[in-house]
């Protein structure tokens, strides 16, 4: 029983962690980077992509591969298509996305000894970009006081057991 509340609890949590982030930018040939990505801050892991190149580059990349290696200080990750467009994301961050909350990628703008880059026949750099959390979605209770509640429940629980055990 004891593993089963565990188990349910660890479930609870592991949904605690991800972040939806909204990323804009543009290349310096004037194409715009719009969508999302997902990225495990408890893990540090990206987990999803969905990202829009506006024309003159038109694309959407979904597919997520990791980039390596990546420039001291920074972490990195591509997304592309099944046509092999694929934009490179760096993040001026020391070597984690573990608690990352959003913030600018490098680019020209952005200076953190790498680019931001959309990879065509010929490389494109971000000239400004950034990812912005998204707003969560209406949640009447969020995820962490469900967390909180089970807590409480089982330490009233476990109070109310070691009671009767010393009446009887």
């Amino acid at each position: 029983m004891k593993l089963r509340i565990v188990l349910t609890l660890m479930l609870m949590a592991s949904g605690l962690f991800a972040g939806v982030f909204n990323v804009s930018g543009t290349f310096t040939d004037g194409t715009h980077l719009s969508g999302t990505v997902t990225i495990d801050t408890g893990t540090g892991q990206v987990t999803a992509a969905n990202l829009t190149l506006s024309a003159p580059n038109a694309a959407t990349l979904t597919l997520i591969q990791p980039a390596g290696p990546c420039a001291s200080g920074t972490v990195c990750f591509g997304v592309y298509n099944a046509a092999n467009l694929s934009v490179t994301l760096t993040f001026p961050v020391i070597q984690t996305l573990v608690g990352y909350s959003g913030g600018d990628l490098c680019s020209t703008t952005t200076q953190c000894n790498a680019y931001s880059v959309l990879y065509l026949p010929d490389p494109d750099i971000l000239t400004s970009g950034s990812l912005s959390p998204a707003a969560a979605p209406d949640a009447p209770v969020p995820p962490s006081l469900w967390l909180a509640l089970a807590g409480c429940i089982a330490v009233l629980g476990y109070a109310l057991r070691a009671r009767r055990r010393n009446y009887a």
